[in-house]
């Protein structure tokens, strides 16, 4: 099965131009194939890749051992250098991005002289071909100079959906037939407004046979008495053998630019984003609420399968004497709101989780010097005053 990608690195993601497609393969030898660069190009698509993208590179990696947090090489790759060319954030991005593209994304494990984790290379979909050998699954890479294979344990392996273990789809697999709509519906308008006459009315002379110098004659003049700025709400004078009517657009066309925002929430459901997260407005729903449903339904997921993949390849998960987990912290999605903030740490301060003190320091107040202040006390109506 042959991987191709999108998304080699940021700058290519959205300035490449040449088509590339997609090939998903399941047990049936049934393919489903689309261009993923095309779907770019609908700005639906572009605006849910980037949200989610964005997202996930912004978030911070840390790992819990027996629920502590604490640090180490590997949560240091993820969160300031993965390797010598890439930063994290833009290694993040194109691991979700390709994930919500091509549904998964790779990433070569190097290994330095002592057995540890030196360095994580992002490898391009395309480079990649997944075979079997001998009941093991192999990952064969081309490089530049030479072909290499990858056992299982050497490369990370994102995949955003897979009913087998093995054969990812992206959201674009369920969008196949909107996008389709979506292409012909913008075919359709670019048509109509660039063939349709951009006249804005039609003068008609009754009994006159006009040529072509004295058409152009005629329409000056009409403009000249008629139109622009300073002819606005003055009465028309025409002349009795002269007709004019005013053009309009079609009501069919009116109607279908008012239900154009189809493909939009098709888009928001694929990838399961709330509306409002693609420019939409979501009439039920308040922000904070909004913003709880993203981190809940769609952010939280997306973390775990990047976690799970990390922690199976990347620590010793069968050592019984410890428990290691990866968590994404998703906290600045709440702290870009000043008020829900304070409300925020407010509330973890009533429920003795962190101090006062904690919560003015996260706030960027200066610590109270009373030792109450860093006791986890309950406030007793449960509103506490930072």
């Amino acid at each position: 099965m042959k991987i191709i990608g999108v998304l080699a690195n940021i700058k290519q993601a959205f300035t490449r131009s040449k088509k590339s497609s997609v090939q998903f393969y399941n047990n049936s030898n049934y393919y489903s194939s689309y261009s993923n660069v095309n779907a770019l190009k609908n700005s639906d698509i572009f605006t849910a890749v980037h949200v989610l993208s964005s997202s996930i590179a912004t978030a911070k990696i840390e790992k819990f051992l027996d629920n502590k947090i604490t640090n180490d090489s590997i949560v240091k790759l993820f969160n300031s250098r993965p390797n010598d060319f890439m930063n994290a954030y833009d290694f993040k991005y194109v691991i979700a991005a390709n994930m919500l593209l091509n549904g998964e994304a790779f990433v070569k494990i190097n290994i330095d002289e002592d057995g540890s984790v030196d360095s994580l290379t992002f490898l391009n979909n395309s480079s990649v071909t997944i075979k079997t050998k001998e009941q093991d699954i192999i990952y064969s890479v081309s490089l530049k100079n030479e072909t290499i294979d990858l056992t299982q344990s050497e490369i990370l392996h994102f995949k955003y959906m897979t009913v087998d273990g093995f054969n990812c789809y992206s959201p674009l697999h369920s969008l196949v037939q909107e996008l389709e709509i979506s292409n012909r519906s913008n075919n359709f308008l670019t048509n109509f407004f660039k063939n349709a006459s951009n006249s804005s009315g039609v003068l008609k002379m009754n009994f006159a046979k006009l040529n072509d110098e004295q058409k152009d004659e005629v329409r000056n003049s009409f403009e000249k008495l008629n139109s622009g700025s300073n002819n606005s709400g003055k009465i028309a004078i025409i002349d009795p053998s002269a007709d004019y009517q005013q053009l309009k657009i079609p009501t069919e066309i009116l109607d279908f630019l008012n239900s154009y925002t189809f493909t939009t929430k098709q888009v928001a459901k694929a990838f399961n984003l709330p509306i409002d997260r693609l420019g939409g407005e979501n009439q039920h729903t308040s922000m904070n609420d909004s913003n709880n449903v993203y981190v809940t339904d769609t952010l939280i997921p997306f973390f775990s399968t990047l976690t799970s993949e990390i922690e199976f390849k990347l620590y010793d998960t069968n050592n019984l004497n410890f428990t290691i987990e990866l968590k994404f912290n998703y906290q600045y999605l709440y702290d870009s709101d000043y008020s829900t903030k304070v409300k925020n740490y407010s509330y973890l301060v009533s429920n003795r989780i962190i101090s006062a003190n904690e919560a003015r320091e996260k706030l960027g107040f200066d610590r109270i010097n009373d030792s109450t202040a860093d006791e986890l006390k309950e406030s007793p109506n449960k509103e506490v005053i930072i």
